[in-house]
């Protein structure tokens, strides 16, 4: 990224390498045009636990595993496969502290929010991130889910609601985890403060990074679901799909 100085010392234009192929094709991205068309984006997935579908034909309808038991939330939508470059760019990020790589995630991820609810009625009262840990975030010094949810919430004006839950104890990784074992890892590991509790909001929009098995969010989804939140939305920069 190239920054450069007006004369009067006022404004700054800042103009952007792609952080892919290195052009200076940028516009307000760090991504260029080719390589953004080049991304894994999820296409013909379901509405509600965002799996990939069979085919275009099938483009809008629920799967029959969410047919057979829904989950607490009502939307999940994710933009891209989890692999190569997303993987590398997601792990660079949360892992080796590229917070330019935040940027760029919550501003393709607005840009998908405001589209998808520029026509409908039912965008959330708040944003909320996926808590992390006290250990964890005084280890990796950020929240990866705040980072992207803030500019969603700035692109959207819907008020960024980061303290409505907590992370209450420390897990280890999914990545890696069985189904039973990554049920038992978050069981209690999230929780509501008395104000939530109190009043819990309408509707939520859960922002996370990566939606695996979706354990995560189903675990969060149904603390607020239980506390009398009627309606969830879950956005996610990618996810894992099932071979």
């Amino acid at each position: 990224m190239v920054n450069k100085w007006l004369p009067n010392n006022q404004c700054k234009i800042v103009s952007f390498s792609c952080i892919l192929c290195g052009c200076r094709n940028c516009d307000d991205k760090e991504l260029c045009h080719d390589c953004t068309l080049e991304l894994p984006w999820l296409n013909h997935t379901c509405p509600t636990c965002s799996e990939t579908l069979a085919s275009a034909e099938s483009e809008g309808m629920v799967c029959g595993a969410c047919q057979a038991e829904p989950p607490p939330y009502s939307l999940a939508k994710c933009l891209f496969a989890y692999r190569y470059p997303i993987d590398k760019l997601v792990t660079a990020f949360k892992f080796s502290a590229h917070l330019h790589h935040g940027r760029l995630f919550g501003e393709l991820l607005a840009d998908s929010m405001a589209e998808h609810y520029a026509q409908r009625n039912d965008l959330p009262k708040c944003i909320v991130p996926v808590p992390l840990h006290r250990s964890r975030l005084r280890e990796r010094g950020f929240n990866q889910a705040y980072e992207v949810a803030r500019f969603c919430s700035r692109r959207l004006g819907v008020p960024l609601a980061a303290k409505l839950c907590e992370r209450r104890k420390p897990t280890l990784h999914q990545p890696g985890l069985k189904p039973a074992a990554r049920r038992s890892n978050l069981h209690n590991a999230f929780g509501l403060t008395a104000t939530t509790l109190k009043a819990p909001p309408p509707s939520i929009l859960l922002v996370d990074d990566v939606m695996t098995t979706g354990t995560t969010l189903r675990e969060l989804a149904i603390q607020f679901s239980k506390a009398g939140t009627r309606d969830i939305h879950v956005w996610c920069i990618a996810r894992a799909l099932t071979d």
